[in-house]
């Protein structure tokens, strides 16, 4: 039986996952968003609690109190087909079971690998299905496979302003490799947008520093007025990042880190140019050539009216 009412519960990641809500209603189901954010400290004396909660009885009491927080949202008492849970990681059994008398089926989609979030499995036992975009860690644990998704048709006559973006949350690792990469465009004269998320000023010209999230739709914007858009694999992570949709949903062409790529069926040559993070070069006639349109046939097996008829049983 298909599911009539669902309830998503989820960061509220730049506005990426609201397009589920969104895509969910299009496709005529009562569809219910619930966002959680970090529990912050009132003051010195929760910061220890928490300390030998966490040390000595294995509880972590800021995310419980983020979870009630949360919960308090879920209307009282309604129970629902299908709860996704984006982020298992931060809760625990309790909880989770708590949430699991709200529905006939929870599930989770884990916006990471395990290996770079091992908790995310520390209570995986309580789903009734699994979902993860990371290749490795479907064949290690038996998950589901799905990708993330295409969620945006292209924006009609935007005017070029940059030749190259990429916007991201700042990442030690991924901040080194986007210095090199900034080097590498500026010794070929390439203009470029690159935009990191970070809540302090760092002292690095090349890129703009942003310290409030910007939502998807505006990111939608800064892409339409790009040619070729910027992927960096974070280390610990093999899936496909949603910049990679980004570019192929819009018709742009995509640099990327992530050799992984290479092997799916919208993979061509002339769009997606895989570089060595370490010693990154882009060919010019990689940047001079026009992008190459990809089948709608192949499209369609990304877009998000897809992802979520697999998830949800549509």
């Amino acid at each position: 039986m298909k599911p009539k009412n669902i309830l998503l519960l989820s960061p509220t990641v730049f506005g990426y996952l609201d397009q589920i809500h969104s895509e969910l209603i299009h496709q005529g189901v009562q569809s219910t968003m619930v966002h959680y954010h970090g529990y912050k400290y009132k003051g010195f004396v929760e910061k220890v609690q928490n300390f030998f909660s966490k040390t000595f009885l294995d509880k972590n009491l800021k995310y419980k109190r983020s979870f009630q927080t949360m919960y308090d949202q879920i209307p009282s008492e309604k129970v629902y087909d299908c709860i996704l849970l984006i982020n298992p990681e931060y809760y625990n059994k309790e909880d989770l079971l708590k949430l699991k008398s709200r529905t006939k089926k929870l599930i989770t989609y884990l916006f990471d690998g395990v290996e770079k979030v091992p908790d995310s499995i520390k209570h995986i036992e309580v789903f009734d299905k699994v979902f993860c975009y990371d290749k490795s860690d479907v064949q290690k644990y038996g998950f589901q496979f799905i990708t993330n998704y295409i969620y945006h048709k292209p924006l009609e006559n935007s005017t070029q302003k940059h030749l190259f973006f990429n916007i991201a949350s700042f990442d030690k690792s991924r901040f080194e490799v986007l210095k090199r990469i900034t080097d590498h465009l500026d010794q070929n004269h390439w203009d470029y947008n690159f935009m990191l998320y970070h809540p302090k000023e760092v002292s690095y010209s090349q890129i703009k520093w942003i310290h409030n999230p910007i939502d998807v739709k505006e990111i939608q914007n800064f892409i339409a007025s790009s040619k070729i858009l910027l992927d960096i694999q974070r280390e610990k992570q093999t899936g496909l990042s949603f910049r990679v949709f980004e570019a192929l949903g819009n018709e742009k062409k995509l640099v990327t880190t992530n050799p992984d790529i290479s092997s799916y069926d919208f993979y061509h040559p002339q769009n997606i140019c895989i570089i060595d993070p370490k010693n990154p070069v882009i060919p010019k006639d990689f940047v001079a050539s026009e992008y190459q349109k990809i089948s709608e046939e192949i499209l369609q097996k990304y877009r998000l009216s897809k992802w979520v008829k697999k998830v949800f049983d549509l």
